[in-house]
């Protein structure tokens, strides 16, 4: 008995020695970061500190209050800053990549040059924020506030713009190329730049770079996409009322059910591109070129295709109501059960078209060669 009274003091003894072990690593602490002066920890008020070229890779700045704070050059790579205030930061030529960005807001802070590439900043706001040349490669912006951007000449390839707020934005010369614009405001944004230059009969300049990005349902309406690369991408249900598409290239795009009524689609050049069931009311396509193109159900009431080329186009069961197509090429193409009523084909070309079941009511023939070759008085 005497014998387990003293085993059971002991471990007691023991118990009590490694529990006042444990306490003693518990309380050993790490030192705090130390930057210029500043000292860095979550929620930390940093408000107007000088942090130029600091390194702050991987730290967890979450909820730091860094409100007109110089971050010029800084590297905070990997680093937490979720819910982070950065309005009116100092953010030129900083490293934000791979960093948690989610809910920071960074309105009328300056961007210039920064690399947000593989950044989540998930419903951050940065509204009338500079981020001219901006590196945003693969970025997470969606649901991000970006009205009244900058980003002229920004890097965006592949980034998440899903639902994101553009309206207002400069994205000229930006780079969009496989980008995911799905449920995006682009509402007024200036998207396109041209100098106007002519070389050849063309234009030169450096037209924004959306092919293959996803605009599926965007809003587009009013933008200039003068001269934009589109090829490929998909805006079927997008929103392009009155926008200016003059000189893209939307060729083997998805604009179909897309709303491009009163759009100014001259010298558009749209081969293999899908408009089934699109808008297309008082648009004008004067002078635009496609081979293939799909119109099936398309609504082109009104519009103006003077000039265009659409050979071997599917234009089956299309509303062509009171359209000018005077002087086009319809070489090859299907307009079964479309409705020509009032249309004007004068001078159009007609060879190997297929009109059967059409509405050719009051069309105006004059002087066009019809599908059998001979020419209509």
């Amino acid at each position: 008995m005497r014998t387990r009274r003293l085993l059971a003091v002991c471990a007691v003894l023991i118990l009590a020695s490694c529990g006042g072990s444990r306490q003693r690593v518990a309380e050993t602490t790490v030192a705090p970061l130390v930057v210029n002066g500043y000292t860095i920890a979550p929620g930390a008020d940093l408000a107007n500190a000088n942090l130029a070229d600091a390194n702050l890779t991987g730290v967890d700045m979450t909820g730091v209050d860094l409100m007109l704070t110089n971050l010029t050059g800084a590297d905070l790579s990997g680093a937490n800053l979720t819910g982070a205030n950065l309005t009116g930061a100092n953010l030129l030529g900083a490293n934000f990549s791979g960093a948690n960005l989610t809910g920071a807001d960074f309105s009328g802070a300056n961007f210039s040059g920064a690399n947000f590439s593989g950044a989540n900043l998930t419903g951050a706001n940065l509204a009338g924020t500079d981020l001219a040349g901006a590196n945003w490669d693969g970025t997470n912006l969606s649901g991000t506030n970006l009205s009244g951007t900058n980003l002229y000449g920004a890097n965006l390839r592949g980034a998440d713009l899903t639902g994101a707020d553009l309206t207002g934005a400069n994205l000229i010369i930006a780079n969009l190329r496989g980008a995911d614009l799905t449920g995006a405001d682009l509402t007024g944004a200036h998207l396109t730049q041209m100098d106007w230059t002519t070389y050849g009969g063309c234009c030169i300049g450096s037209p924004t770079d959306f092919s293959n990005a996803d605009l599926a349902n965007v809003n587009l309406a009013d933008a200039n996409l003068f001269g934009a690369d589109l090829s490929g991408a998909d805006l079927s249900g997008a929103n392009l009322t009155r926008a200016n598409l003059s000189f893209a290239k939307v060729a083997n795009a998805n604009l179909t059910g897309a709303n491009l009524t009163g759009a100014n689609l001259t010298y558009l050049r749209f081969s293999g591109a899908n408009l089934t069931n699109a808008y297309l009311t008082f648009a004008d396509l004067s002078s635009g070129g496609s081979e293939g193109a799909n119109l099936t159900g398309a609504d082109l009431s009104f519009a103006n295709a003077a000039g265009a080329t659409l050979i071997n186009a599917n234009l089956s069961g299309a509303n062509l109501t009171g359209a000018s197509l005077k002087g086009s090429s319809l070489k090859g193409s299907s307009l079964i059960n479309a409705n020509l009523s009032g249309a004007n084909l004068s001078e159009a070309y007609l060879g190997g078209v297929n009109l059967s079941g059409a509405n050719l009511y009051d069309v105006n023939w004059s002087k066009a060669t019809m599908p059998d070759g001979t020419i209509h008085p």
